[in-house]
């Protein structure tokens, strides 16, 4: 339901606006480029529905039951459940797609932290706030597509460091307390603490 909440809500809130002329003021560019960081945003959540897509099909029905709820739902179960063992095969690809929509955007921003750090450097003004912004949130993309679950949770760690440090320094130092904004990075940190707890059991094990 929520996979199906996003892309509407892009659309319509965030894509449309930013399609939209604008006569170059900065106001109206500064709208654009935070419509954009909200796509950008709103396509990791749907990778995150696709993660949890792919953890979660394939464990049910383990108790022999259509939904893993011991035939509650009757016929509905059974239609449902014939509806997982079809998607059941392809989990593990729905996973990895759900896993490079979700570390996307940090890997954009990583970059683009990057190359303005890079800027900053030749002029003398570079900051360590950015090296640290940039290290955390290109390596923690990285790792998050390794499919070794040790690693996995090192770029979960990583990407959780550059969340917080987006939440104070973007929010909390310069008091813009953009709600949606926040809330979407308290998501995007709660899909980084889910992702810890699937892979810290598995550890010692590939998780693709």
């Amino acid at each position: 339901c929520l996979g199906s909440f996003l892309p509407f809500s892009t659309y319509f809130g965030h894509i449309k606006p930013w399609l939209k002329k604008i006569d170059g003021s900065q106001k109206q560019v500064d709208e654009q480029q935070k419509h954009a960081l909200h796509i950008m945003i709103n396509i990791s959540l749907f990778g995150v529905c696709l993660m949890i897509i792919g953890y979660d099909v394939p464990a049910i029905g383990n108790d022999t039951s259509p939904l893993g709820l011991h035939g509650a739902l009757g016929p509905v179960g059974n239609v449902i459940g014939k509806i997982y063992d079809v998607v059941r095969p392809g989990a593990t690809y729905i996973k990895i797609a759900g896993f490079v929509m979700f570390v996307l955007v940090f890997f954009l921003k990583g970059f683009a932290l990057f190359v303005g750090h890079s800027s900053q450097q030749s002029s003398g003004c570079a900051k360590p706030a950015s090296v640290a912004g940039f290290t955390c949130a290109l390596f923690g993309s990285v790792l998050m597509l390794t499919g070794s679950a040790i690693l996995m949770a090192w770029g979960c760690a990583l990407l959780i460091v550059f969340l917080l440090g987006a939440l104070y320094f973007a929010h909390l130092k310069r008091k813009d307390m953009h709600v949606s904004m926040i809330l979407k990075k308290f998501a995007m940190l709660g899909a980084c603490l889910m992702v810890l707890g699937y892979e810290l059991p598995a550890i010692g094990q590939a998780s693709w």
